[in-house]
């Protein structure tokens, strides 16, 4: 059976305090019957129903309180129950909620409306925590986990409804169920990617929660937390107080457990899905940080260079972050004044010179700057497109940080992602800082056999004599396309 997910922008969660959620924060305003209807079609005309499946809406909080309105929840049931009629392959159908609002008598005799239909009743409602005090650390909206267990028992022997339970792996609780950000050794846990202490600690929360769940709920959902940008976890994460696990540590769990690790698990009556990329996280920052960075993000100064907005984002792409396997020729080139970097005049001269090659499908953009290593995919996000770092304002102490720092951040760069890569490719003044820290670490790594620095020393600094910048050249673009064009030969060979 397959699963086709339906988002509806509504409303607000009425709790809407767990602090790993962000979704629960946002209000989308309340919509009329014809708005919420117009939603809904848009995503389910798009769904292919030539093979059984099971369709789940969410809300960001429940479909059974007033976040809904009651007179679009009564005409999707009706809506449903015909299209039943119409498409027989349509056979569950799951609403999101909270667990006090499955209470809620009138609405739930409703939804089961569909059963009398022959479709499968579902409810997804997140459990997260193991004990009572993770709960209340958690500001999950009931009390107990005997609360959780005993109304869900109810509804269950009552109208026979399933359910799909969600629980978190690696919780935001600091100070209780973790150390404190210096106890913790923060960037020690990142440099080994293994942090046994936190491993240790989830393994056991893992046997608790098949423990508390097998057999009892039809589907079981743990989900890696991540730091929603509306949520306490993003304090946390910015602090240092918490991180999310990487993937190698968010296996290490389950091999602990099961003994291997897979997506899927089968235990008695009960299914247990992993999901180590919930949301398909990728950093994003509050408008109040975006705020108080603004000024921070100009200037070639040590703020401008070292900050904690390009540590995590360097965080990310170390650790979460995999280049397409399809572009595995790296290709470093220098930021520019223009942003986004797309628009610059090196960015389009380069582009226009090069996209005709075969070779240039394959080619990875990632941009080396005072920000870090950034590949092409982000340079919308912020802050890529909101920072300036003016050569001219450089002192000597800044330059020799700089290139400590980028050399550093490229080395780390490439340990990780280097095997993606077939080749390497540059394109930078060579007498800029930039391109002088990474020709360091080509030689440090011994990459000079995978490397082809796509600017010629000798025609660049003859050009320079004559032209003020020499990365526009026409003879130096040509002479760079004149070098893929050959490694592009000895790569089809």
């Amino acid at each position: 059976m397959k699963d086709y997910v339906t988002i509806l922008s509504v409303g607000r969660c009425s709790w809407g305090k767990c602090n790993f959620c962000g979704w629960g924060k946002l209000d989308f305003g309340q919509k009329s019957l014809e708005e919420l209807k117009e939603q809904f079609f848009k995503q389910y005309n798009k769904i292919s129903k030539d093979e059984e499946f099971r369709l789940k809406f969410y809300v960001s909080g429940s479909f059974f309180d007033n976040q809904v309105p009651e007179d679009f929840f009564n005409w999707l049931i009706d809506f449903l129950k015909k299209e039943k009629e119409n498409s027989k392959n349509l056979k569950a159908v799951l609403f999101e909620s909270k667990i006090i609002d499955l209470l809620n008598k009138k609405r739930v005799e409703k939804f089961l409306e569909l059963n009398e239909k022959g479709i499968e009743t579902w409810v997804g409602i997140g459990f997260e925590g193991v004990s009572d005090e993770e709960l209340r650390l958690l500001k999950k909206d009931f009390q107990s986990v005997e609360q959780f267990l005993r109304i869900t028992k109810l509804i269950k022997e009552k109208y026979n409804i399933k359910f799909r339970v969600y629980f978190l792996i690696n919780p935001p609780i600091p100070g209780k169920y973790y150390l404190e950000a210096d106890e913790l050794n923060y960037w020690e846990s990142w440099t080994y990617n293994n942090n046994k202490e936190i491993i240790e600690k989830e393994t056991k929360r893992l046997r608790k929660i098949i423990e508390i769940t097998k057999d009892l709920f039809e589907e079981v959902v743990l989900i890696n937390t991540y730091p929603h940008k509306n949520a306490e976890v993003f304090d946390l994460f910015y602090n240092k107080k918490w991180r999310p696990l990487t993937e190698f540590e968010f296996k290490r769990i389950f091999e602990d457990v099961f003994g291997e690790f897979k997506n899927e698990y089968i235990l008695s009556k009960t299914k247990y899905e992993v999901d180590f990329s919930n949301y398909s996280f990728v950093p994003q920052f509050p408008n109040s940080l975006k705020k108080e960075y603004k000024e921070k993000l100009r200037g070639a100064k040590l703020e401008n260079l070292i900050n904690r907005v390009y540590e995590i984002w360097e965080e990310y792409i170390l650790y979460f972050y995999k280049p397409k396997k399809e572009k595995n020729i790296l290709f470093f080139l220098p930021c520019a004044a223009k942003k986004p970097y797309y628009l610059s005049k090196t960015h389009r001269l380069i582009k226009r010179t090069i996209s005709g090659l075969q070779i240039f499908k394959k080619m990875h953009w990632v941009v080396v700057s005072n920000p870090g290593v950034i590949p092409y995919e982000f340079v919308d996000y912020w802050p890529f497109k909101s920072y300036d770092w003016p050569e001219w304002e450089e002192t000597e102490e800044i330059k020799e940080l700089y290139y400590k720092i980028t050399k550093e951040r490229v080395k780390k760069f490439l340990k990780t992602h280097q095997e993606n890569y077939l080749r390497i490719v540059t394109f930078f003044k060579p007498d800029s800082l930039t391109f002088k820290a990474i020709e360091e670490v080509i030689k440090e790594l011994k990459l000079e056999s995978k490397t082809l620095h796509g600017v010629d020393k000798e025609l660049y600094n003859k050009i320079k004599e004559k032209e003020k910048k020499p990365l526009f050249s026409q003879d130096l673009l040509i002479d760079f396309r004149e070098k893929l064009k050959k490694l592009q030969r000895e790569l089809n060979q």
